[in-house]
């Protein structure tokens, strides 16, 4: 039986058996169906759609009170991602995460952040930090 829509001459049983048993390269992609289809892209930004969703009110230009911003060796901050300045955007594993800035690197700041046992260094712009709210209710 063969697929209108394949361009081999392999049966679905073929097909499926040759899947199973990883002879043929060329069927690797193909679905119990017997249809061409390539794999998933795992790019960068790969399920971000929420992660990185502005509120309603938040859309738009940002004021311009965090060009402003300023930090110092020392500060913690918490990494929250702006979706609208790509510009040294960490990774998105990153988002929430709270952590201390070591030094800074032209525009950018190094925040060491623990993962586990590991001690990680995030490069990020002043777009994406800010002061760490627990820090802030306990000077207040």
């Amino acid at each position: 039986m063969k697929n209108k829509y394949s361009t081999f001459s392999k049966t679905k049983n073929e097909k499926i058996k040759s899947y199973s048993e990883g002879f043929c390269t060329l069927t690797r992609y193909y679905t119990i169906i017997g249809e061409l289809s390539m794999r998933k892209s795992r790019g960068y930004r790969h399920g971000t759609r929420r992660l990185f969703k502005k509120h309603t009110r938040k859309k738009g230009l940002r004021p311009p009170d965090y060009l402003l911003r300023d930090f110092n060796e020392g500060d913690i901050v918490d990494i929250i991602i702006d979706s609208g300045e790509h510009k040294g955007m960490p990774h998105r594993r990153y988002h929430g995460k709270t952590g201390e800035i070591t030094k800074k690197q032209g525009k950018a700041y190094i925040v060491s952040i623990k993962q586990g046992r590991a001690i990680k260094k995030i490069i990020a712009n002043r777009e994406h930090l800010r002061l760490s709210r627990s820090v802030i209710q306990q000077s207040n």
